[in-house]
C-alpha cells in the first residue's frame, strides 16, 4: 500500500483506499445477503456456487485455493523479512546470526502454533483443525 501511495500520491492514494474499502464493504454485505438464503447449514463460495452456477462450481473452488496460497506465500515473506528486522531494531547488531534467519523463524512459529492446534483437536469430528495443522507443515 506505501508503494502504492508513492506512485499515485497523497490524494488519489486516499481515494484508492477509501473505494477499495466501501468495495470491500458492499463484497461482503452481499455474501451475507447471499449466505443467508442458502437451505443448507454449509455457507460457502461453494455452496453459493453450487445453487447459483452448478458447472462453475470447480472454478470457484480453484479460485479460492489460489487465493488462499498467495495470502500464505505473502505471510511467509512478511514474517520472514519482518521478524530477524525487529530483533535487530530492538536489540542492536548484537543478536546472533541463527536469529536472523527466516528458517528459523518461520519453522518455530509454525511448530509452536502448529502444536497448539494440534492440542485443541477435541473429537475426531473436528478436523478443521488438523487440516489447519497439515496446512502449516505442509508450507514449511
Amino acid at each position: 500500500m506505501a508503494y502504492c501511495f508513492s506512485i499515485v500520491g497523497l490524494i488519489l492514494g486516499i481515494i484508492l483506499a477509501i473505494l477499495s474499502a466501501l468495495v470491500t464493504w458492499y463484497s461482503i454485505r452481499l455474501l451475507i445477503f447471499s449466505g443467508a438464503h442458502v437451505p443448507s447449514k454449509e455457507v460457502s463460495y461453494s455452496a453459493l456456487a453450487r445453487l447459483t452456477y452448478p458447472r462453475l462450481k470447480i472454478w470457484v473452488d480453484i479460485v479460492m485455493v489460489i487465493f488462499c496460497l498467495g495470502i500464505a506465500t505473502t505471510y511467509l515473506i512478511a514474517m520472514g523479512d519482518m521478524i530477524p528486522s525487529l530483533l535487530e531494531t530492538i536489540f542492536g547488531k548484537s543478536i546472533p546470526w541463527i536469529f536472523e534467519s527466516r528458517v528459523l523463524w518461520l519453522t518455530g512459529k509454525y511448530f509452536f502454533f502448529g502444536t497448539q492446534e494440534f492440542f485443541h483437536l477435541g473429537n475426531k469430528n473436528n478436523l478443521v483443525n488438523s487440516d489447519v495443522l497439515s496446512f502449516n507443515f505442509c508450507l514449511i
